[in-house]
């Protein structure tokens, strides 16, 4: 968004190529029960858009518009080859935009979705409220956030290099706690508790085939990583410890989120 601090140096292929794993199904079923053949949908922050076209599949007489503030990550998803999309592009559409100030009318959307963007954003709460702002009444908010500190990783000796490995890659104002804020704040952008949906999911990546895959999303990062010398544990080490971890057969990964589906009022 307008003062970006995920890509804090800028558009990265690394970070982005780790997240289009995601999908509709892997990332927003907490939502899909929501969405009707003709909504109007707004993924604010989609990245390289695998979520974005997964969700189209969902709305065939609809439409959804992908945003990010990366001129480069809008051509990633406008060109994203990875998935058969054919059939969804025709009502696909992306664009560069803030979530600080979306360039839309009040009331323009059915949905309003972010998978990963609130916890990351210097005023999410700003952020929010242009969200709500451009949500038709009786359309619905929804979001999902991790718990950061949330994070279980075993064995006890991959634990704390693997922790500080994820300490690293954080941006300035990535939110260790934002599963747990989620409901907070969306009070705050303006919905009433009684409207609020507030479920979590996690993440357990235990099977061997799961902890190599995990693993070599967050090992390609590693090179993008900028090292002091005084820093715990240097490339090298945190390499080493992805690697045993996740040959490991009793390892295993775990993390919450925290979803959020809002209605906004009828009358407002």
């Amino acid at each position: 968004m307008s003062n970006q601090t995920y890509y804090k140096d800028g558009y990265d292929s690394t970070i982005s190529n780790s997240h289009a794993w995601r999908t509709a199904e892997n990332s927003c079923g907490y939502m899909l029960s929501y969405l009707k053949p003709t909504d109007r949908i707004l993924d604010v922050g989609c990245g390289p858009g695998t979520i974005t076209y997964d969700l189209a599949k969902y709305i065939p007489h609809g439409e959804i518009i992908g945003i990010e503030p990366t001129r480069e990550l809008i051509e990633e998803a406008i060109n994203n080859k990875s998935l058969d999309h054919e059939v969804q592009r025709g009502n696909v559409k992306f664009q560069e935009a803030s979530a600080f100030q979306l360039p839309f009318q009040d009331e323009t959307f059915d949905i309003v979705h972010a998978h990963q963007v609130i916890i990351h954003l210097s005023e999410p709460l700003k952020a929010l409220k242009e969200m709500r702002r451009v949500l038709k009444k009786g359309g619905h908010l929804c979001f999902r956030d991790s718990e950061i500190r949330s994070a279980l990783i075993y064995p006890e000796e991959y634990e704390d290099p693997i922790s500080y490995y994820f300490e690293k890659i954080k941006s300035e104002f990535t939110s260790t706690i934002a599963a747990s804020r989620a409901k907070h704040l969306t009070i705050k952008a303006g919905f009433i508790p009684e409207n609020i949906i507030n479920t979590t999911s996690t993440w357990c990546i235990s099977n061997k085939n799961d902890r190599l895959w995990f693993s070599e999303l967050y090992l390609k990062r590693l090179t993008k990583i900028k090292f002091q010398p005084d820093d715990k544990y240097d490339q090298v080490q945190l390499e080493t410890a992805w690697k045993q971890w996740a040959n490991d057969d009793y390892s295993w990964f775990v993390m919450l989120h925290g979803e959020i589906v809002a209605k906004k009022e009828l009358e407002s």
